[in-house]
């Protein structure tokens, strides 16, 4: 599903984001330069044992759309996200107060092409996500969440693995 439609809309003032980084970006906790390394272990802690109480929960990845900016894919239900992401930003401000969370509103997607052009001739993106409308959507599992640092490259972010952070009773879900 996600390889035929960065295919669709390869564009070239589109910039594809890799499979392997593809993501659901929840929240942003503080620049790099902000945070120590005994901030980030406070963190992982917090948001770890918060998480204990979220059993993990499937969602539905569907309907391609766009933004000015982007080309992605909705998540849904919303709900399961956005109280994945109210704890984990509650567990956050627990121990580190000075996070720089934004307010804003939620609205799950994975993005799976950056625009790189403000002359993008919208007819022919239009198209091209209306011809892949039909295609089917994919359930998964979510059962961890991960800590990351988000590096923003032009018309691009990279992210690189901190800590990763289970839901539910680890006991209980190794078998899931």
């Amino acid at each position: 599903m996600i390889e035929r439609s960065q295919e669709a809309v390869s564009f070239p003032y589109y910039d594809l984001v890799p499979l392997g980084d593809l993501h659901l970006t929840l929240d942003r906790v503080a620049f790099e330069s902000d945070l120590t390394p005994e901030h980030l272990r406070a963190i992982n802690a917090a948001a770890t044992l918060a998480c204990r109480e979220i059993s993990p929960f499937s969602i539905t990845v569907d309907s391609l759309g766009g933004t000015p900016g982007a080309i992605g894919f909705s998540a849904s239900p919303a709900r399961p996200i956005v109280h994945l992401r109210d704890t984990l930003r509650e567990a956050t401000l627990s121990v580190y107060p000075d996070a720089r969370i934004k307010n804003s509103e939620l609205h799950p997607h994975v993005t799976i092409a950056y625009c790189n052009s403000s002359n993008v001739p919208a007819e022919k993106v239009v198209a091209a996500v209306e011809n892949l409308s039909m295609l089917s959507c994919t359930d998964i599992w979510v059962k961890e969440s991960s800590l990351v640092l988000l590096e923003q490259r032009p018309r691009a972010y990279a992210w690189h693995e901190i800590f990763r952070i289970p839901l539910g009773d680890v006991d209980s879900t190794e078998n899931l």
